[in-house]
């Protein structure tokens, strides 16, 4: 359940971000032409979900969330750790360089049939 929370929090967060930077026509890849932007629903609320989200967070429940409660009495839940660490940061690394090495060996492959 801590997961699924946390990456609620994720999604609200690059949702808005990503909202924006298409507004400001700050993408990697090319948008559709015929999109209509509106300042007011692409970074006015963007902003907005941003600073709710920012109080959700500060308002979480952090230390419930990563501790247990027993009757000697509160330890660390080293089982909800792990899983963010895992899910959050090995996991991304991991398939960050996995797409990182694929696509270079595409690009050499194609820059090999080429010549």
């Amino acid at each position: 359940m801590i997961i699924s929370t946390i990456a609620r929090f994720v999604q609200f967060v690059l949702v808005p971000v990503a909202v924006i930077m298409f507004f400001y026509g700050k993408t990697k890849n090319p948008t559709l032409e015929g999109a209509k932007k509106n300042f007011a629903t692409d970074v006015v609320v963007s902003v907005i979900s941003l600073i709710l989200t920012a109080l959700l967070l500060f308002k979480f429940d952090w230390k419930g969330s990563f501790s247990t409660t027993a009757e000697t009495g509160t330890s660390l839940n080293m089982f909800a750790i792990v899983a963010m660490l895992i899910g959050y940061v090995i996991i991304p690394v991991l398939v960050y360089f996995y797409a990182k090495a694929h696509t270079d060996k595409r690009l050499h492959s194609n820059y090999i049939t080429e010549i």
